[in-house]
């Protein structure tokens, strides 16, 4: 298959199907080459077929932990049917009422796979009842390609490693920035889910000074929960870059949830940044008054949730996602279940764990259409023909100029989803297995956190990162046209890099200002597992690239930080102090948030930009600049959502050459007007409006 022999790979894995029918990375392939060919039938029905062997495992996992229970075996029995496993099926059905004979679920299904049995073949799977069409390899036609020319091409455009050194300080007690989330218990872990969450990072101007502010969700005590006003939620206020004071009070932001992730945006167009918190429990819009007020306004009701107090909910975007002009809002949610909030499992030797994702039901997601006039309606229907996953971390752009947003949906155990939205409000579809993006190389569902995207290779198509579980290795997704992704965790070096970790917030900076982005990540365990050697409190990272490999930044050059292991969690860029370099703010458990103030040494030409469109949703989200300053032309893109509960500062960080004077910005707006304009010499920070050929400059 990568050397371009596309027909004889596809009749290679037919035959690895009939022998091996069970393996999710032949399955994948399969809907992968049947794509090339153009053969969609075939493809969705291997993707169907991926799903039900996920389900299947689920299944498998809840029956075996659930000590006999006859509801988990029945339903584990109905997934080996549904995935065509007929005589698995009959066998785990005859074998469970054993243990109880008079269970109807049980006996009903014995009979009925009984009579299926009949002259059915003895083999592990079915043709009959998989739903696998059938194929002969010579009726199949796949574009003409060059030997050699498949995937195995790297990206055309690399960057030497850079020499500029790179240094945090970690200044949040230094500037008053004193916050530490309460994840349910004071004290060790008592081993219940939501104890591994942490909390949302918001960021977003808010008193619209021109300096970033700071919006945090708050958890608590479990058992007061919704009761105390220590465990509410906080504003923080950025004074010119040098102290962070508390406004919570004077804001009138009183939310008392468990609190989640944080979305931030503009809801009604006004010029001022709004809020999203997602909760365990109902969820708040909150809406900037714009003169240092907030008023709360709480979700639609949604016939396809039950009750609000009951749903779990990750992240949220804001975003114009129906491409009408007016900003949507969409929240992932993440398990169900009725004791999902008390369970606690086992280890072998019965010490209590946290108990896994493959225990519990995905949640479905929440889509909230905008109505122009600052209030939404509920639009969770669309998402009908979705299949639900276990959500955790969101990010949206525009896979090109032309293009609506794609909204990618990190699932933690389930695959992603990457959603695609029909404009004025049709329904939505997800493209995540067709872009590659739903799995890893072979088939199978990772836990995904945390996603970060850029251009690191100078291709105008953003590459993408996912944070994954401990021991499966970070995800590294390449592209060739914006829409079909290519899993090069291994080949970039990615993997190696991550597997001895359990990543959660991630995101992309250009730390040195060589245009060259850099990868944090935040790292820490969701359980402690010490007695059975596994890390608990992990290592940050901090990774450069040439634009195909990550490498690593020593922890000694790199500052303090980097030296001592955290329960790292959700992680937001902010320019804090407006010096145009990127910092980062860091949420953990057990400890206080870091501001991680860059002071990398060195020189550089900078240009930060903040966009207002008037054609589109205000906040300009999904707006594409190319930057050209000599020989140096790349494409950054103002995107929405920020993976892991999280919303970084939105604006763009430029960097030119020092040899440059002056750069030039094509800017494509999601209208689809495009402007070009000319920067001046230095380094300042700029807001573009559309259709205004004036360039504002943001005094210091």
């Amino acid at each position: 298959e990568h050397l371009g022999h596309s027909a004889e790979a596809l009749r290679f894995f037919l035959v690895a199907a009939d022998l091996g029918p069970e393996l999710k990375d032949v399955h994948y392939r399969l809907a992968r080459l049947f794509r090339a060919a153009g053969r969609r039938d075939a493809a969705e029905a291997h993707e169907d077929y991926l799903y039900k062997l996920q389900g299947l495992e689920q299944r498998q996992d809840q029956a075996m932990s659930a000590a006999s229970d006859p509801v988990a075996m029945a339903e584990m029995v109905d997934a080996y049917r549904k995935a065509g496993r007929i005589w698995e099926a009959f066998g785990w059905a005859k074998l469970a009422l054993r243990t109880d004979p008079r269970q109807e679920l049980l006996l009903r299904a014995a009979r009925e796979l009984t009579e299926l049995t009949r002259e059915l073949p003895l083999t592990l799977v079915s043709d009959r009842f998989s739903g696998l069409p059938q194929f002969r390899v010579a009726d199949i036609r796949f574009p003409e390609t060059r030997s050699g020319e498949a995937d195995t091409a790297e990206p055309v455009v690399t960057r030497g490693e850079s020499k500029q050194r790179i240094h945090f300080t970690d200044i949040a007690a230094e500037i008053g920035l004193r916050f530490r989330f309460v994840n349910g218990v004071r004290g060790p872990t008592t081993h219940r889910m939501f104890e591994f969450t942490g909390g949302g990072i918001g960021v977003g101007d808010f008193d619209r000074d021109s300096y970033p502010d700071l919006f945090l969700t708050q958890g608590g005590l479990w058992e007061s929960r919704g009761r105390s006003d220590d465990a509410a939620d906080r504003l923080f206020r950025n004074i010119r870059g040098q102290v962070c004071a508390d406004a919570t009070a004077e804001s009138g932001i009183v939310d008392r949830s468990f609190g989640q992730g944080t979305g931030v945006g503009d809801l009604n167009e006004d010029g001022f940044p709004d809020a999203v918190i997602s909760n365990i429990g109902p969820n708040t819009l909150w809406v900037n008054m714009g003169d240092g007020t907030f008023r709360s306004q709480p979700f639609p009701e949604s016939s396809e949730h039950g009750s609000s107090s009951e749903t779990w909910s990750a992240s949220a975007v804001i975003a114009d996602l129906t491409c009408d002009g007016i900003s949507d809002v969409y929240v992932c949610n993440y398990l169900q279940g009725a004791d999902v909030f008390e369970r606690i499992c086992r280890g072998p030797d019965g010490s209590p764990r946290a108990c896994i994702p493959v225990h519990f039901e995905p949640a479905v997601d929440t889509f909230l259409i905008g109505n122009g006039d600052g209030t939404f309606r509920d639009g969770t229907s669309l998402l009908s023909s979705v299949s639900p996953g276990k959500g955790l971390g969101l990010l949206a752009w525009r896979p090109g100029p032309a293009a609506p947003f794609s909204l990618l949906v990190a699932n933690d155990t389930t695959p992603n989803m990457l959603l695609q939205f029909s404009e004025h409000g049709g329904p939505v579809t997800d493209a995540g297995f067709a872009s590659g993006l739903a799995v890893d190389a072979f088939g199978k569902a990772q836990g995904c956190m945390g996603i970060a995207a850029a251009d690191i290779n100078g291709d105008q198509i953003c590459e993408l990162v996912v944070t994954n579980f401990y021991n499966e290795g970070n995800a590294f997704y390449v592209s060739r046209d914006g829409t079909s992704f290519e899993d090069r965790s291994r080949s970039s070096g990615l993997e190696d890099l991550s597997l001895p970790l359990l990543g959660f917030g991630t995101r992309f900076i250009d730390a040195d200002g060589d245009s060259s982005p850099e990868l944090f990540i935040a790292n820490g365990h969701v359980d402690d597992l010490r007695s059975e050697a596994k890390p608990y409190r992990m290592l940050p990272q901090l990774l450069r690239t040439d634009g195909t490999r990550f490498l690593p930044i020593a922890a000694e050059s790199a500052g303090d930080y980097f030296l001592q292991p955290h329960l790292g969690r959700a992680a937001a860029v902010i320019d804090w102090n407006r010096d145009l370099c990127p910092d980062l703010v860091v949420g953990h458990l057990d400890e206080a948030y870091a501001l991680l103030k860059n002071d990398s040494p060195g020189t550089r030409q900078a240009v930060t930009v903040t966009f207002s469109a008037t054609n589109s949703a205000r906040d300009a989200f999904g707006t594409r600049v190319v930057w050209t300053a000599g020989a140096s032309r790349l494409t950054h893109q103002l995107m929405a959502g920020d993976g892991y509960q999280t919303s970084s500062q939105k604006l763009l960080f430029l960097n030119r050459p020092e040899s440059e004077k002056s750069g030039r910005l094509r800017v494509e707006w999601p209208s689809g007007r495009v402007q070009s304009v000319e920067t001046l010499p230095g380094s300042r920070q700029i807001i573009l409006r559309e259709g205004c050929e004036s360039v504002f400059e943001i005094p210091k």
